[in-house]
């Protein structure tokens, strides 16, 4: 909860200058002025969780400027001076970012060697503004550990999935009486077992070629069994990369002078977006007839 409220602060100055045109262009002309090499905020998107990292980060390079321009707006918010707070904000920036870079070096240590924001703003600050860095640190550390037990927990399926990734892999040496099954008994998978022999007897998969998805794709649809469960052990593998390019997608075509697009309209304009199809724009042309003036 205290992150939770340190993100919607954080949000909402974000929005009182980017969603007023004045004081967006007001905020640009004094970062311009004090020779920023940023041009602006980023906007937050809780749909888009990776976003977060990039909007507290750049929020805490623009803070000077932030407190400078708030001020003249007679805008007063305390915890921008409050060494705890800022000391949550820039541990809480850090750890958006690692978990952004899926790079979590985290070291129960006072060094802070992996949190660079927070490393930099306790190394600045002055003696009589010392926080409450036991207390900090304890918390920090409950948020770690928390988060480490939330990838266990989360990851420890992988561990007793590991026979079925087997069979993905090497479906002609693995071991039926191995396998767990029951994740994929609502698709019907009676005859599974048989079309297993049938395609370890065989050698089509020895000749098939290396890349999982097309040893698959190829089989015939005597295997059909099998290819559905193989399938859905694939698509458990999925990445928020393709969600996030979606959403990137949405955002260029459903603009505010595009507003009336109606659904159909707007899916078939993200299926143009993202189809692999290339039209041989030549050949269909040279099956119109050119229309002549009379």
């Amino acid at each position: 909860m205290q992150y939770k409220n340190i993100l919607k602060l954080v949000t909402k100055i974000v929005n009182f200058i980017n969603a007023r045109a004045l004081n967006k262009r007001q905020f640009s002309l004094l970062l311009e002025d004090v020779n920023s090499i940023h041009k602006g905020l980023v906007m937050y998107n809780n749909v888009r969780w990776l976003s977060r990292g990039n909007l507290l980060e750049r929020f805490i390079e623009c803070l000077h400027e932030m407190r400078l321009f708030l001020s003249e707006n007679q805008k007063n918010y305390t915890e921008l001076t409050d060494i705890n707070w800022l000391c949550n904000l820039m541990f809480f920036t850090d750890f958006c970012l690692h978990l952004n870079e899926l790079n979590l070096k985290l070291q129960e240590n006072h060094k802070f060697k992996y949190f660079q924001h927070l490393n930099k703003v306790l190394s600045e600050i002055e003696i009589n503004e010392t926080p409450k860095l036991d207390e900090n640190i304890n918390n920090f550390l409950s948020i770690i550990k928390e988060t480490i037990q939330q990838f266990n927990n989360r990851f420890i399926d992988f561990k007793n999935f590991e026979c079925n990734i087997k069979f993905l892999k090497c479906p002609d040496t693995c071991n039926y009486d191995e396998l767990d099954l029951h994740y994929f008994e609502w698709m019907n998978i009676d005859t599974f077992e048989f079309e297993l022999i049938d395609l370890q007897s065989s050698n089509i998969v020895k000749n098939a070629d290396t890349e999982i998805l097309k040893v698959w794709n190829s089989l015939p649809n005597t295997f059909n069994t099998l290819k559905k469960v193989a399938h859905s052990i694939l698509s458990i593998f999925s990445l928020t990369y393709a969600c996030e390019s979606l959403f990137s997608i949405m955002n260029l075509i459903k603009t505010k002078q595009r507003n009336t697009l109606i659904d159909e309209t707007s899916a078939a304009c993200v299926s143009l977006k993202t189809t692999n199809y290339t039209p041989d724009i030549k050949m269909l042309s040279s099956k119109k007839q050119q229309q002549k003036s009379h």
